[in-house]
């Protein structure tokens, strides 16, 4: 990732009227049924086995993280959400299932600290999946995150790191779980039944949030549509060459409802802006 030296700093009062100006207008019926479906994917969503307190993860400098998904669908929007809160190396777990031996997979993970592991219930059927969780939690933190049937948790019941799980597998709850594990949402759940002796009924344990949620404009009661106005700012200011290029973060009552990077980082235009660029204090 890349320091700035000198950046731009877009007009701060003109955004202002445009940011307030977007406010206390009522939501499409597109952006209400999102909102809804997020209520409902943290209302579905349970953490277990955080005992430790492991889970908001904490001191970022310190861990190595990988991403292990086997076979979670929407795991690219899962893995997206990782990166906006620190640098997080995916591996494909099913590629391990076949020609590989699972033990490669432990092989080539070793150099990280942290491993978070994305699941479906029909992956907890798998002998070979559940030998690698035993094996690496010995050697590391362990961080199951589980899709689908409840009754598949039984199988986990020696586990011991932290679980994260929902009945829901969708794009919003790998989004939400996703952020649960940074502490982007604060997830309050128990489990609704009892799924095995340690998955019983009313267990679960309530996490807080330490970070920026990311959501839509609506959800911090924001219309999109009138964001879209800084897209025409910032190529305004790139044709002007006022500056290369420029990242801009709106964030809103804890949320960060748009997040985009336009140009590059000099006018040679050989490097693009990317939204995890690292800015330094004289480029805010």
């Amino acid at each position: 990732m890349q320091k700035h030296k000198t950046h731009l700093l877009l007009p701060v009062l003109f955004l202002f009227t445009l940011f307030t100006s977007a406010c206390a207008q009522n939501p499409p019926p597109a952006a209400l049924a999102y909102i809804d479906e997020e209520k409902l994917a943290l209302q579905s969503t349970v953490l277990l086995n955080n005992e430790s307190r492991l889970i908001p993860l904490q001191g970022l400098e310190d861990l190595k993280i990988a991403s292990i998904n086997f076979s979670n669908t929407y795991s690219t929007a899962f893995d997206s959400l990782l990166n906006k809160y620190t640098k997080v190396q995916t591996f494909k777990g099913v590629d391990y299932l076949g020609p590989k031996n699972i033990s490669t997979l432990t092989q080539d993970t070793k150099f990280y600290n942290t491993l978070i592991v994305q699941l479906t219930d029909i992956d907890l059927n798998n002998v070979k999946v559940l030998e690698f969780i035993q094996a690496n939690q010995k050697l590391k933190r362990v961080i199951l995150v589980v899709f689908g049937n409840g009754n598949a948790l039984a199988k986990l019941d020696t586990y011991t790191d932290p679980l994260i799980w929902t009945d829901k597998t969708t794009p919003l709850t790998s989004s939400v779980t996703a952020q649960a594990i940074f502490g982007g949402v604060a997830l309050t759940q128990n489990l609704p039944q009892t799924f095995s002796a340690k998955y019983a009924a009313n267990t679960g344990f309530a996490s807080v949030k330490t970070r920026l949620q990311y959501t839509i404009p609506e959800a911090a009661g924001i219309n999109s549509k009138n964001l879209l106005e800084i897209d025409n700012i910032a190529a305004e200011a790139l044709r002007q060459h006022a500056t290369p290029g420029c990242v801009v973060l709106v964030a809103k009552d804890g949320k960060v409802i748009f997040n985009k990077a336009y140009g590059y980082h000099t006018y040679e235009a050989d490097q693009p802006e990317k939204v995890s660029d690292i800015f330094d204090i004289a480029s805010v």
